[in-house]
């Protein structure tokens, strides 16, 4: 049953990814993917330590959401494929930034989902 929940999630991760990334069309720039991701980043750890602790989740569902749903909303192969689009294009001081800000404003993005579930679950005692 978990795989197939997996499966659902990551089929409703992936409808709003494209969804999203019809809204915000990349340019020059690979904006959606970059705000896709950082917010997926923020996304994981409020889900996995709020969320699915305030509502009581299996784990099934708990991963269901978060590898299914959160995992396919974001991706490393959009990554990749935005530094190859780049790199072909010769925009060297793109690329740069946008790594930049995928790394750093990752990790920055994940912190901070990980510091405001744990403030949400501290005021809620859960």
């Amino acid at each position: 049953m978990e795989p197939l929940l997996v499966l659902i999630g990551g089929i409703v991760g992936g409808g709003l990814r494209i969804s999203l990334t019809d809204l915000l069309p990349d340019l020059v720039f690979p904006y959606a993917t970059l705000l896709i991701n950082l917010g997926g980043a923020f996304l994981l750890p409020l889900w996995n330590n709020y969320w699915a602790f305030k509502f009581h989740c299996r784990p099934a569902v708990r991963k269901a959401v978060g590898v299914g749903g959160i995992g396919s909303f974001t991706t490393f192969s959009g990554i990749t494929l935005d530094v190859g689009h780049l790199l072909l294009n010769q925009h060297y001081a793109g690329l740069a930034i946008y790594l930049l800000i995928t790394i750093i404003g990752g990790v920055i993005c994940a912190i901070l989902g990980d510091q405001y579930s744990n403030s949400l679950r501290e005021s809620e005692a859960i």
